[in-house]
């Protein structure tokens, strides 16, 4: 299928009223990993789709269409995958305070996005602040930050 006319590799929805969360241009990231003129688009969503995979492709297919024009009605749906708790449950209030802190009362250290928020961002995020205490704990000093780069 024909890319979107744009070089965006991520495309985040910010209107509640499609299915689709999320969409990656993969192979935009990574070219092997389609065929030679043809991209691989990956869209994800965090709510709950219609159980039929027709009705929910084609509300899908609306959403992409509204967001990249009449190329997108080119695209062929190659599958969809149903991940049945892909996150962590993340209601009101789940995570106060939010980004808990990685060290236990118990001396344990822990990291994941259960700890921060259900994405793979939040599990690096995490994991991050987890390193950077074990460092501080075990005396090794701060690790010097790289330009551009901040803890979150």
């Amino acid at each position: 299928s024909e890319a979107p006319p744009s070089p965006t590799i991520l495309k985040l929805d910010a209107e509640p009223d499609g299915p689709i969360n999320h969409l990656a241009v993969v192979s935009a990231a990574q070219p092997a990993y389609a065929p030679e003129g043809r991209s691989l688009i990956a869209a994800n969503t965090a709510r709950a789709p219609h159980p039929d995979d027709g009705v929910f492709i084609a509300a899908a297919r609306a959403q992409i269409r509204r967001w990249f024009g009449d190329v997108a009605g080119t695209w062929e749906t190659l599958r969809v995958d149903r991940v049945h708790r892909a996150l962590p449950a993340q209601e009101g209030g789940r995570l106060t305070p939010w980004r808990r802190p990685p060290e236990r009362a118990d001396g344990v250290f822990v990291c994941g996005d259960s700890l921060a928020d259900g994405s793979i961002n939040g599990a690096m995020a995490s994991g991050r602040r987890a390193a950077l205490a074990v460092i501080a704990r075990l005396g090794a000093g701060a690790p010097t930050e790289r330009a551009g780069q901040a803890i979150t």
